[in-house]
């Protein structure tokens, strides 16, 4: 047993498994065969080799360079920072895959359903503070579109947020640049600006200022296909010593209060936010591929990306320059600024309560490591700089390589080495890592290796393909639908599984694209194709005609090599209660079913008995209210069924994520077999 005290990792230390080994041949990215990776995970802890992270001769001799004339700043605690890598001292990290009782973490549901849960909320009590119930609301306006901004390559949307209401409000000025020519909804990058958003000409200096300009190569960032929104942080909340309580923490203040309660957000909180307010406008903007938003922040603004990635799973994928210390910099570390230095100069930032970590390093539950791991599986970007000590740039990259195990365990690649190249980005896995020949910037090698790393993650993966089918039975049956083969379908003669998804009201209409919303089609999008075909046909209306689905299902089987004893029909909401009528009219088509937070008719239960069949629905579902589905699995075992039911206890209606995100559920699923009941 692995007790509390003992759940700890030395930087020199890291444990390194290779999970490739578990996964199932079918598809790595979506089944993991959780008993093989439980057992050989005990015994890759127990033998797999350890090791030592280290600059390449090149960074260090970089670094050593830029240190040699730095002279220490004393903290008011007395700390005098280091920049000598030699009296770094020794330190131990908290063990991100140990749960807060001892136990190890040995697969992905227990870090997603348990273990990731408890860091968040060790961030939010001890480190940056919670968003309180009271915050005010963000109401968005588009008041001027430009569809020939930048010669015509682009569209500019210029858009007002306001907090609250009444001709006082405060205000929120963010800009979207949109390619002119995008065929479907771009991926957007989302900057987080110390400065004002640039104005009408992207080249021109920012406005109310005598700098260069600090936004991205906008030209550039619309060439590769990406959308560029940003916005200045301080019409979120202001960052001065004596206005920070100033916009949205004071709106959110109850009567007679003059700042936050303990617990309640610091100024990185509510910097972080203010980008997911952002981002709701963003999903709601036809424009904007919604499941594609990246986070981008320098310096502070680094440190609040981190914490709005750990915080908002919607953003795809996180880009943090020079973030420092309580971003990506490890706190424990005794080099650069330090955790008595923040506290001093910013404790602003932070929730109340942090200040008792003032000389206290060792005492402070978390690490930088553990925020981008909250980030996991989702990208995370890193970036340094050789003349940028006080930021700490290996302690940046060891962060990372700490962070590894927790993307391994979800099946995605880390870092790939341990060495910290300079001016040669890491750019090949989930995790990666720029150290810049320079200072405190976002330079434009960093750029450049941010975007290509950014086309690695972000350039829809999709092997699915728009279909038309039409096929004349008593009436026209016509659907647009999805289409994904597995990866090796081309490969081999094999019949292949089919699993029929069926989406829910929201996505109906005629934009095929909506169906990628939610679910398998969603996850087929995303990482790729699954070891079964999927089909996902839209309706064009609210509602599931069983006739017109089938003839469908009936032309898709003739069309490709399918498995008929493994056909399996799932579907969320309006999909759940498509999945249960189908179902009932034709029975036979089946392998099983997964019906997710919908319901039936009880009568058609006795046809559907003998199919295996797992419902799934949320305890808070509001929408859709529970006993819709305890009536149809009550109807089942009455006709004589055995239907396996899973009610999600603190879930509304949206308990389709669990569902979908869970290998155990494509196990199940994939191993009924019509031909074997």
């Amino acid at each position: 047993m692995i007790t509390p005290d003992s759940a700890v990792l030395s930087i020199t230390e890291l444990p390194i498994t290779d999970y490739s080994a578990q996964l199932l041949a079918m598809n790595h990215h979506h089944i993991v065969q959780l008993s093989t990776v439980m057992s050989s995970l005990l015994m890759a802890c127990a033998t797999a080799a350890t090791l030592g992270a280290t600059p390449s001769p090149q960074a260090a001799a970089a670094l050593r360079a830029a240190a040699e004339p730095l002279t220490p700043r004393k903290a008011p605690t007395g700390h005098l920072s280091n920049y000598d890598e030699s009296k770094v001292g020794n330190h131990i990290l908290p063990d991100p895959l140990v749960l807060h009782n001892g136990e190890p973490v040995r697969d992905p549901e227990t870090w997603l359903n348990i273990r990731r849960a408890e860091i968040l909320k060790l961030y939010e009590t001890e480190i940056f503070g919670s968003v309180p119930s009271t915050a005010p609301k963000m109401k968005f306006e588009v008041v001027k579109t430009d569809t020939n901004a930048m010669g015509g390559s682009a569209i500019r949307k210029d858009i007002v947020a306001r907090m609250g209401d009444g001709p006082d409000a405060p205000k929120v000025n963010v800009v979207l640049y949109l390619p002119a020519n995008a065929k479907q909804p771009s991926p957007v990058l989302l900057h987080l600006l110390f400065g004002n958003p640039p104005v009408s000409d992207p080249g021109a200096v920012s406005s109310g200022t005598n700098r260069p300009p600090e936004h991205g190569p906008i030209r550039d960032i619309l060439a590769r296909g990406y959308g560029y929104a940003s916005f200045r942080y301080t019409e979120i909340e202001g960052d001065g010593k004596t206005n920070n309580v100033n916009i949205a923490r004071r709106l959110a203040l109850a009567a007679g209060q003059t700042e936050p309660v303990t617990g309640e957000w610091g100024t990185i909180t509510a910097w972080a936010w203010g980008a997911s307010c952002v981002l709701d406008f963003l999903q709601e903007d036809g424009d904007v591929d919604m499941h594609r938003v990246a986070l981008i922040g320098h310096s502070r603004l680094g440190k609040t990306a981190l914490w709005a990635g750990a915080r908002d799973p919607r953003f795809a994928l996180v880009f943090a320059s020079c973030s420092g210390e309580m971003g990506a910099s490890l706190s424990r570390r005794d080099f650069g600024e330090s955790l008595d230095d923040v506290i001093a100069n910013f404790p602003r930032w932070m929730v109340s309560g942090f200040l008792k970590f003032s000389g206290r390093w060792n005492d402070i539950p978390v690490d930088s490591h553990m925020i981008i791991a909250l980030n996991a599986p989702r990208p995370v970007f890193i970036t340094g700089g050789t003349d940028d000590l006080w930021a700490d740039p290996y302690g940046q990259f060891l962060a990372q390589v700490a962070a590894g195990p927790v993307y391994r365990l979800l099946g995605k690649r880390d870092l790939g080495t341990t060495e910290m190249p300079l001016d040669k980005p890491l750019i090949s896995g989930e995790l990666g890592f720029h150290l810049h020949t320079g200072g405190h910037s976002i330079t434009a090698e960093d750029w450049k290796a941010f975007l290509d790393f950014a086309d690695g993650q972000l350039k829809s993966k999709s092997t699915q393909k728009a279909q038309r089918f039409e096929k004349k039975i008593t009436v026209t049956a016509k659907f647009n639908y999805l289409l994904s083969l597995p990866e090796d379908y081309t490969k081999s003669k094999t019949k292949w599984p089919l699993v029929m998804f069926l989406h829910g009201s929201g996505e109906s209409g005629k934009n095929i694209h909506k169906v990628k919303t939610h679910g398998p089609a969603k996850l087929a999008d995303v990482n790729g194709p699954f070891p079964f075909i999927l089909v996902s046909p839209q309706s064009a209306r609210r509602g599931w005609d069983p006739d017109k689905l089938n003839a469908l299902l009936d032309a898709v089987i003739k069309k490709y090599r399918v498995d008929k004893d493994r056909v399996y029909l799932t579907g969320l909401s309006m999909g759940g209660y498509g999945t249960w009528d189908l179902a009932a009219a034709y029975p036979e088509k089946f392998a099983a079913i997964a019906p997710i937070c919908g319901g039936g008719d009880p009568s058609d239960a006795p046809a559907i008995a003998k199919l295996p069949i797992w419902v799934f629905h949320g305890a808070k579902d509001k929408t859709v209210p529970l006993d819709r589905s305890e009536k149809m699995v009550e109807a089942v075992k009455a006709a004589g069924g055995n239907p396996k039911f899973t009610v999600y206890p603190d879930a509304a209606h949206d308990s389709w994520r669990q569902t979908y995100n869970d290998p155990e559920f494509y196990k199940w699923l994939l191993a009924q077999n019509r031909g074997k009941r």
